[in-house]
């Protein structure tokens, strides 16, 4: 119905809301003539020719009172993307689609809201409206691009909705569908259970040693730990590298001589747990003919022969069912040959140094490799290090101590502890001696170490060492003492490495080189000079680590940071326009144009005076960039070309901050121009700070045009009576008064006259003090920089500098045609939309939640130049009944949101039924606007909310019409008055009984 209703248009309506309030639901009976089926076929009044209008489905012409109602403007929502397949969708890749729509109505379309329906945030719209509104003009086609990163190997099927401001399909949706392929993982492990064993993969694994003939096989477990259940298709396992090794695999392979292993799932708690054939239940993993479920047994057995070691390969090629071989799981395998007897690893055992308080522990194997069990009957250390009071070495077996059985094949542990003493210092010998069963001769493993005091390595600072501030791309170099803090019979300390890493931020840590022999003493200390070059303004942070044979802090960690800065030298001019000289660039007609490849741009014309007078110039030194910056010494070349810079260097400046000098120039000979450069040593290499100067002498023979003398004037044996040139203004005119300061002015004697001119960034508003020669009384007191060319634009900024912000606009919304500002019914962007009973929905509780019928963004701008309160919206909605005899109540809710920071006021009116039916109400009631009954204000924080209310009667027209109106909040001004941010008005319905 609520098509229908759209398609019939504005004529439509109003006609049935009359034939309804006339003759009540008895004019409602289904039949009539029907149409024209020749006509042209529609959907929208905008499918039909300009004098047309769209009824059932068909357009006819419009006559009569029809012709003269004013058809409103509609959007139309069109997706010409069927649907979006995301196909092949391995995890982690990325795939992406694009879903074109398009307006077919004659009004724009607003987006206000996307989004998948059954997915968990996988799917990516883009753009995506989050608090603003996508705009689609009609007759305009737009594209959306949806992007699928895929995550856990699950398919989905969903749908992609799109709400917008189209009356006739506010939600258009379209089904989405992810497929994904998975991918196998293979990992060889030595664990047939546990769904995190260790991985050999990549790694070297010794299978020790083996006795020649008798070599038993080592069982690995191939499992497929892979993503979405794909299989891995496997190439038979394979050997690569030197003879001596097989290996067998089971179970046997497919028919086509490879095999396939699913995703491992065969863990068990009982046989109840397992699938299939299985038999068992084993180590919590599914066993089927005592192999274990979903996985493959490799038996490797090695036997490169007796005192030979061998190497090899183990290779397993996989790919999934589909695709080809692609992947490949290898070990390193490396065994040796030994005789099948009792086999010590090792034979010799070596300490090295040990330190007092530092136990150390290694492990002796005794591995049978007979085919007959053995027994070990006695272990006994024997030697210097394991004779008197104080024995060095112990000697332990965790498996019990001797006599015990060790079966064939089987290995035994013997743990030997060598515990330094302060007494027995110096390097000891000892053997352990093992007495079997099997032979008349005990089997033997040397040993050897040396007891200690070992060093104590220490660190200034102990933890962190600051380098400091320092220029960009320039080192700055910290000092780190290490020492040995050992009592003085220790050893000395070795540094054996010492590495530098940044960990945050750009640049490089770096340390001097450290000889790896050199042997600190207890009590020294040695210097390592450290490095801390940024390379971008800002921190830059790093790691120091020292390596050394201390034996409770072997590695030493220290944090290292410094601080990149970047200053910039400038010289400021004000100081100089403050003192009415004048800066200038070559091309200007001053004395520095004189000789141009002489003194080139930037230029200080120090002025003209007379001979052996002297003139001071301000000058400004800032510092623009960032960290402090040092002015070390300024140099003036030629040195005899009259200059001199009066200042105290080296000069200081803060980041931001300047220091004012003084440029003098003393005149020699008459009528002489001097030209001279200074240039600052300062510590910012990278910029060159150099001004170039120039100054002339004229020859007085009394006054110059009436200049009587003053203070300025200088006096010497040869001229009673000198001042300054006729265009100083500090001596201007036939009195030579100084010209008084103004305000924000730069200063100048033009002729007798004193002239004035705003500096850059500031402006006369009232008209004084702008060159012009009039009053001076103020100078230029607005400060303001010109933007967007001086052309103003609703941005709440001065753009033109004429005092008044976002003045002389015309009223536009990007949003749309602005609203108007007198109530002019059925105008597009001001009007809300026609509505009837099915838009309400059904019947809600009184007080419960309603239909949300349109969103209209709009905007209020300040227009008036004397404030900002001339912007006025108008809106309008219409309710149109068609069911005359529904005997229910309506409701119409306003919810008006304000931008942040303004204060807006919304009123309404609901016309009734005495003059709703003609839809045409007259905007001015006794000559004015609309009398609003309720208003209400949004802050920008709270919104506004108005309610209305009706019931409706059988046989009566209830048609409405709902005229609101928003504008600045009384009592508002400034900005809170207007702003170009958009506001938000919410109309929503209800059915209440």
């Amino acid at each position: 119905m609520v098509e229908e209703l759209m398609a019939l248009g504005a004529a439509a309506v109003r006609r049935l809301g009359v034939v309804a309030s006339l003759c009540g639901a008895a004019c409602l009976e289904p039949g009539g003539p029907a149409p024209d089926k020749g006509a042209v076929a529609c959907v929208r009044d905008g499918d039909c020719a300009g004098d047309e209008r769209c009824a059932g489905g068909y357009c006819e012409k419009l006559s009569g009172t029809d012709a003269d109602v004013t058809r409103p403007r509609r959007p139309a929502i069109v997706l010409l993307t069927e649907s979006v397949r995301f196909v092949d969708v391995g995890p982690g890749r990325r795939q992406t689609r694009t879903v074109r729509l398009t307006n077919h109505g004659d009004d724009n379309l607003l987006v206000h809201r996307i989004d998948v329906a059954g997915d968990s945030g996988r799917v990516r719209v883009d753009p995506a409206p989050d608090g603003f509104v996508l705009v689609v003009p009609p007759q305009v086609e737009y594209a959306l691009t949806v992007t699928f990163v895929g995550s856990d190997g699950v398919a989905f099927v969903g749908s992609l909705n799109i709400d917008s401001n189209d009356q006739a399909l506010s939600r258009a949706s379209l089904p989405v569908a992810v497929q994904y392929t998975g991918r196998p993982f293979l990992i060889l492990t030595g664990d047939e259970a546990g769904q995190h064993a260790e991985n050999l993969a990549d790694k070297a694994v010794d299978l020790g040693p083996q006795p020649t003939g008798l070599a038993p096989p080592h069982r690995f477990f191939l499992k497929n730990l892979g993503i979405g259940g794909a299989f891995a298709v496997l190439e038979p396992p394979r050997l690569v590298g030197d003879a001596g090794f097989s290996v067998t695999i089971r179970p046997a392979p497919d028919l086509d001589g490879r095999y396939r292993l699913g995703r491992f799932a065969a863990f068990c708690d009982t046989i109840a747990d397992c699938e299939g054939a299985a038999d068992a239940c084993r180590g919590r993993v599914c066993v089927q003919a005592d192999l274990p479920v979903d996985e493959l047994v490799l038996e490797v057995v090695a036997d490169p022969g007796l005192g030979q070691s061998g190497a090899t390969s183990l290779q397993v090629r996989y790919g999934t069912p589909n695709g080809a071989v692609s992947d490949e799981v290898r070990v390193s395998l490396t065994a040796r040959g030994v005789a099948a007897d009792l086999f010590l690893d090792p034979v010799q055992v070596d300490f090295g140094d040990v330190s007092v308080g530092f136990p150390q522990s290694r492990l002796v194997e005794i591995h049978n490799l007979k085919s007959a069990a053995l027994s070990v009957t006695a272990l006994d250390l024997l030697g210097p290090a394991a004779s008197g009071a104080t024995p060095l070495l112990r000697a332990e077996v965790p498996q019990g101590a001797p006599p015990f059985v060790l079966e064939p094949m089987a290995t035994a542990i013997v743990r030997l502890d060598f515990v330094a003493a302060a007494a027995n210092l110096g390097d000891t010998t000892a053997t352990l001696a093992i007495e079997t069963d099997a032979a008349a001769l005990p089997y033997v493993v040397a040993i050897t170490g040396r007891s200690r005091i070992g060093p104590d390595l220490v660190t200034v600072p102990l933890l962190e060492l600051d380098a400091g501030v320092t220029h960009v791309r320039r080192a700055a170099t910290a000092m780190l003492r290490v020492g040995n803090a050992a009592e003085p019979t220790a050893d000395p300390l070795r540094l054996t490495a010492v590495h530098a890493a940044s960990t945050h931020g750009q640049g490089e840590i770096r340390v001097s080189p450290v000889a790896v022999d050199l042997a600190v003493y207890p009590g020294d200390f040695v210097e390592v000079a450290v490095e801390c070059t940024p390379a971008v303004i800002g921190v830059l942070e790093g790691i120091v680590t020292l390596e050394s044979d201390a034996p409770d802090n072997p590695a030493r960690r220290l944090e290292v940071r410094c601080e990149g800065i970047d200053p910039t030298l400038t010289l400021g001019y004000e100081s100089l326009d403050r003192a009415g000289v004048g800066t200038f660039q070559l091309g200007d007609d001053h004395p520095c144009r004189d000789d141009a490849a002489s003194y080139p741009s930037p230029c200080l014309d120090v002025g003209r005076l007379y001979v052996s007078g002297a003139r001071r110039a301000p000058l400004t030194l800032g510092n623009v960039g960032v960290g402090p910056l040092t002015v070390r010494a300024v140099a003036v070349s030629p040195a005899d070309a009259g200059f001199a810079v009066d200042g105290a260097f080296p000069l200081t400046l803060a980041p931001g901050s300047g220091a004012e000098v003084a440029v003098t120039f003393t005149g020699g000979s008459a009528t002489e121009t001097r030209g001279a450069v200074l240039a600052f040593d300062h510590d910012d290499d990278d910029t060159a700070a150099t001004i170039h100067l120039v100054a002339s002498t004229a020859d007085c023979g009394g006054t110059l045009r009436g200049c009587p003398a003053i203070a300025e004037c200088v006096t010497t044996a040869t001229h009673d009576a000198c001042c300054r040139a006729y265009d100083d203004p500090r001596a201007c005119g036939p009195s030579c008064a100084p010209c008084p300061a103004k305000s924000h002015t730069r200063r100048a004697c033009v002729g007798d006259a004193c002239a004035y001119e705003c500096l850059s960034g500031w402006h006369d508003l009232n008209g004084n003090g702008d060159g012009t020669g009039g009053s001076i009384d103020d100078g230029c007191e607005y400060a303001c920089v010109a933007t967007n060319a001086g052309v103003e634009v609703c941005d709440g900024l001065d753009n033109d500098c004429d005092g008044l912000a976002d003045n002389g606009l015309v009223l536009f919304d990007s949003l749309g045609a602005e609203a108007p500002q007198v109530c002019t019914p059925g105008t597009s962007a001001g009007f809300l939309g026609w509505y009837q009973e099915a838009d309400f929905g059904s019947v809600t509780a009184v007080g419960g939640s309603a239909m949300e019928l349109t969103v209209f963004p709009g905007r209020l701008y300040r227009s008036d130049p004397l404030g900002p309160a001339g912007d006025v919206d108008w809106l309008r909605a219409v309710f149109a009944e068609v069911d005359a005899c529904a005997t229910i109540g309506f409701r119409m809710d306003m919810e008006l949101a304000a931008p942040p920071g303004t204060r807006l006021q919304m009123c309404g009116r609901l016309h009734g039924a005495d003059v709703a039916p003609l839809f045409t109400l007259p905007c001015d009631e006794i000559g004015g606007e609309p009398v609003l009954d309720v208003c209400a204000v949004a802050d920008g924080v709270t919104a506004a909310s108005l309610r209305f209310e009706w019931p409706e009667s059988c046989g009566v027209a209830d048609d409405r019409v709902l005229d609101l109106r928003v504008q600045a909040a009384p009592g508002a001004t400034g900005g809170a008055a207007a702003s170009c941010a958009p506001y938000v008005l919410t109309l929503s319905g209800a059915r209440l009984y």
